[in-house]
């Protein structure tokens, strides 16, 4: 879910380009940042980078929780 958010504020997918490439990103590389330069609420890429952490423990727990950040946010 946190890729999909990802992808469509910032309108590219967190990680690009060979398989090998793009499953090394999402195993060990952050996502770059992108909310100052796209007018996206600092709240809000907070919410979606949580939701690509790598530690579970970081991601929010549920859609539940997923939903009052959001809510939040705004």
């Amino acid at each position: 879910l946190g890729a999909m958010f990802y992808e469509l504020l910032a309108g590219a997918p967190p990680f690009w380009g060979a398989a090998a490439d793009v499953r090394e990103g999402h195993r060990s590389r952050r996502p770059a940042r992108w909310s100052s330069s796209l007018g996206v609420p600092s709240s809000v890429e907070s919410i979606v980078l949580a939701c690509l952490a790598k530690d579970r423990e970081r991601r929010p727990a549920d859609a539940g929780v997923l939903a009052q950040a959001i809510a939040e946010a705004y």
